[in-house]
């Protein structure tokens, strides 16, 4: 219940309702507003009143935004696993292409005198 509420208080999506009228089945369609295929997050349709069809589209809209949050985090994680083996492979480079820090005296060469 809690993240439905978050959810109605997202400022990028929208719920439209689908039905014009006032008889049952009751269509309420969640939308991202920043999404320009204007593809539905959530579908919510429901026989008995409004209340249980707008909560229906925004749980379908949570699991959708949820796995998407799933699988970027997935891409992110495959990502800095990569750059970890990366940074494994430079540790065995030989020692001639580790580049060395500047000793102190070229480091003081660079300041300007105060």
């Amino acid at each position: 219940r809690l993240v439905h509420q978050r959810l109605r208080m997202n400022p990028a999506l929208k719920l439209e309702n689908e039905c014009s009228s006032s008889q049952p089945p009751f269509v309420f369609r969640v939308y991202d507003k920043t999404d320009t295929a204007r593809e539905p997050l959530g579908e919510g349709v429901s026989t008995r009143n409004k209340k249980e069809a707008k909560n229906l589209a925004y749980m379908r809209a949570h699991r959708v935004l949820k796995k998407k949050l799933d699988s970027s985090e997935e891409s992110i994680s495959a990502e800095t696993t990569h750059t970890a083996a990366a940074d494994s492979l430079s540790l065995t480079a030989p020692v001639s292409l580790i580049p060395t820090a500047p000793t102190k005296e070229a480091f003081k060469n660079t300041m300007p005198a105060p």
